[in-house]
């Protein structure tokens, strides 16, 4: 089967869309199909010579410059054209509501999938006006969260009441670090000493993720704190998280590690003492850096609209978002746990890449 995947952003473009797009794209080739990634062109982006081949031949999203991504994306003579919203280069540009409907206009039997990587809910009311003509032509709508189901608006209920909807859950895109415990130990040598305990963050800064409680709790154990992240002062945002920090007395205690390869990301998640991601909605099956310390078998405490407590299974303690007293006492009690990773605990890129698979052979009526 051949399949191309239209996603605006992808390695090395710092999105997390774009790092499940790599991850899917290598699953199903792994899986024995021939993958096309068509993508930005704009963004040194390396054009590649085998499955799974990666076109960066999008030089803008913009309504008026879709139309040789029509034909390019015609060339490559695909069987199931995948498209993947949102990401962060479509800027809010029309070619991305534009493109699915015209491919179905000149390959009208051509089966046209949508993965929703955020709500269609979440979108303003001029995105929610947007994405009507995608819904209009889609064959089958991916939801990385099966709570996406029940929230479409009701004019874009009504659009895909005849679509097939199936919820696919992400698989963590970093690896498990390997058992190497010298080099751990050379982690960290290499981040300091210090008396309390080692947290860490990892991930996007942005107010979803409360990053402010992280800080709080931070300095309530008098833990010191490794943010596999960016920090950047241009970001408003993130200036008032820098002014925080020196606020609460952290400015010694808190390590910004910027972006990291995703062994590095494992590595640091693994030495740690515990990792903190006190998320405003409570954690999602969408939230790769949560699933990417749980893959490590390090202590997580995380926030949780319907679970609470500790499961012994995932090293994990869930407590209500916002909650900091509970966070600090999971944290006081769990601290320092390691487990060795359980596989089926959560779904691998193998899995997530099958049930594609599926999906595409009942589109293709096989």
């Amino acid at each position: 089967m051949r399949i191309c995947l239209v996603s605006g952003s992808f390695p090395p473009m710092k999105c997390g869309v774009g790092d499940y797009v790599e991850r899917l794209a290598h699953s199903l080739t792994e899986r024995g199909e021939e993958v096309h990634v068509v993508t930005s062109a704009y963004a040194r982006i390396p054009a590649t010579t085998c499955s799974p081949y990666v076109h960066p031949v999008v030089g803008s999203w913009k309504a008026t410059r879709i139309r040789p991504v029509v034909r390019y994306i015609r060339s490559l003579r695909p069987d199931i054209i995948h498209f993947q919203y949102p990401t962060s280069e479509y800027k809010h540009f029309l070619g991305t509501n534009l493109l699915p409907g015209l491919l179905k206009l000149v390959e009208p039997r051509l089966p046209i999938v949508e993965t929703h990587h955020e709500p269609v809910a979440s979108l303003t009311w001029k995105g929610k006006v947007r994405h009507l003509p995608n819904l209009a032509v889609a064959d089958a709508l991916v939801y990385v969260d099966e709570a996406y189901a029940g929230t479409l608006p009701l004019p874009h209920r009504l659009l895909s009441r005849m679509t097939t909807e199936v919820a696919i859950p992400i698989a963590s895109n970093i690896p498990t670090y390997c058992n190497d415990t010298q080099t751990l130990e050379e982690s960290r040598v290499e981040l300091g000493k210090g008396d309390g305990p080692l947290l860490a963050y990892f991930g996007f800064i942005n107010p979803p993720k409360g990053f402010e409680l992280v800080l709080e709790v931070t300095k309530l154990i008098g833990a010191r704190l490794i943010v596999i992240g960016q920090l950047d002062e241009n970001d408003q945002y993130h200036k008032r998280i820098i002014g925080l920090i020196e606020r609460l007395g952290l400015t010694d205690s808190v390590i910004v590690l910027g972006f990291q390869k995703p062994q590095d990301v494992a590595k640091y998640l693994r030495v740690a003492d515990a990792c903190v991601f006190p998320f405003v909605d409570g954690v999602s099956p969408k939230n790769g850096s949560f699933l990417a310390a749980v893959a490590q078998g390090t202590f997580t405490v995380t926030t949780s609209k319907e679970r609470r407590g500790y499961d012994p299974r995932e090293n994990v303690c869930y407590v209500a978002p916002g909650d900091v007293n509970g966070m600090v006492a999971c944290l006081k009690s769990h601290c320092g746990h390691h487990v060795e990773p359980n596989p089926k605990t959560w779904p691998s890129w193998g899995e997530v890449a099958a049930r594609h698979q599926d999906l595409y052979r009942q589109l293709r009526g096989e």
